[in-house]
């Protein structure tokens, strides 16, 4: 079912796909990742409904999955703290409902790292799945103007250049940091991984005071 979500005001296309004839079933957010090629931006998961309805039917899940800010249809432009805050929200929404109960994330590319991210903060989530997901955004953090660029040239910052830019970042000046204030180099997961986290630290660091939580199944 094609949906909208709110994000900080800004209206993000979003699918939702749930298995008929169950009262009350675990709950996925799908996510994509940072677009490529000449018209990447406004085609970003465009598949993703279509995978949303075949998880949801062969799992017995339900499935959130939405286009981040500044792809797609959905509106705003492109920032890892924006794509974050997106993240949020989308766990917001899907535990929120009461035929839901529980979250977990699943991402590829950029929409994993974030998923990590995520997930090392926000109790609601109890497991994390990624696919090709970057450990760090070092080559962005060396490169702000090029990453800033290439954004542009996707289609996923909008903003017109006759106005004074800010870098990806959001809120951030363009000599700020395009992404997200946290250290820059989280742990890579795998659908066969367990993730943990700590209330010590933003990332999800193994140690003592970790409790583990676990992927979905079946998620390759």
């Amino acid at each position: 079912m094609n949906e909208t979500m709110d994000s900080d005001g800004l209206r993000l296309a979003s699918h939702f796909a749930r298995p008929p004839g169950f009262a009350r079933v675990p709950g996925l957010v799908l996510t994509h990742g940072f677009p490529t090629g000449p018209r990447g931006g406004p085609s970003s998961a465009s598949t993703y409904p279509e995978l949303a309805e075949r998880l949801a039917r062969e799992t017995g899940w339900a499935v959130l999955t939405f286009n981040f800010r500044g792809t797609g249809t959905s509106e705003g432009d492109f920032s890892l703290d924006g794509w974050l805050a997106d993240l949020r929200h989308a766990v917001d929404a899907l535990s929120e409902r009461s035929d839901v109960g529980g979250v977990w994330l699943a991402g590829s590319s950029t929409g994993g790292s974030l998923a990590v991210m995520l997930a090392a903060d926000d109790e609601r989530v109890r497991g994390v799945a990624t696919l090709a997901a970057p450990a760090s955004f070092s080559e962005w953090a060396a490169n702000p103007a090029r990453l800033l660029a290439d954004a542009r040239a996707l289609g996923i910052i909008r903003m017109p250049t006759s106005r004074p830019t800010r870098a990806p970042g959001a809120g951030a000046s363009a000599k700020s940091h395009p992404w997200p204030r946290r250290p820059s180099s989280p742990p890579a997961h795998s659908c066969s991984s367990t993730a943990t986290r700590t209330r010590s630290s933003p990332w999800p660091t193994p140690g003592p005071s970790t409790r583990p939580t676990t992927a979905p199944p079946n998620c390759g």
